[in-house]
């Protein structure tokens, strides 16, 4: 009986080992597919929700569009990462650049509603266009939005403790209300 040939061998495992990582690379990959369409499903119905209501100013309104044309780009989840690394981001939260002030101004006079609307808003819109980019999104969903759900954004918007602290960042105020208030 003849030994198989240790080269044909090693090739055969390669090959096998090839075929269960892509096996479990398709799983991961409509799992991710799965929850990024529920986060996107909660942002079209929180968008048209906030769109529809009577106080919902006009700057807030093109910001919802905006997020919407952008939902899909891998692009902000990699730029979030980039700005927490360089420490872009913590700077634009200390000191924000005056159309970003602007916007707080003008969230500061919009209805409790819509200030709580756009918390969630800013929660799904974030899980979803984490979803875009593999190494990016999973690192902005394990470091910014830890212990963060999208289904706790649906119940109550601002529910949880670090999800009111990250909008309060993405949005710059702290008018945001915690839970119960």
């Amino acid at each position: 009986m003849k030994m198989a040939d240790p080269w044909l061998m090693a090739v055969a495992l390669a090959a096998v080992a090839g075929f269960a990582l892509a096996g479990l690379w398709g799983r991961h990959k409509a799992v991710r597919a799965n929850r990024q369409r529920h986060c996107m499903e909660a942002f079209f119905a929180q968008a048209d929700r906030l769109l529809g209501e009577e106080g919902m100013p006009e700057p807030l309104r093109s910001d919802v569009t905006v997020m919407a044309r952008n939902l899909r780009s891998g692009r902000v989840a990699r730029q979030l990462v980039g700005y927490a690394i360089t420490g872009r981001l913590s700077r634009a939260v200390q000191h924000p650049p005056e159309a970003v002030q602007e916007r707080v101004r003008v969230l500061q006079q919009a209805p409790e509603s819509v200030i709580r609307g756009m918390a969630a808003l800013h929660v799904y819109f974030l899980f979803a266009a984490s979803y875009q980019s593999v190494f990016a999104g999973a690192l902005v969903r394990r470091m910014l939005l830890t212990g963060v759900s999208p289904a706790q954004a649906r119940h109550d918007p601002v529910g949880s403790e670090t999800a009111r602290r990250l909008v309060q960042g993405v949005l710059g105020t702290d008018r945001v209300p915690a839970a119960g208030a």
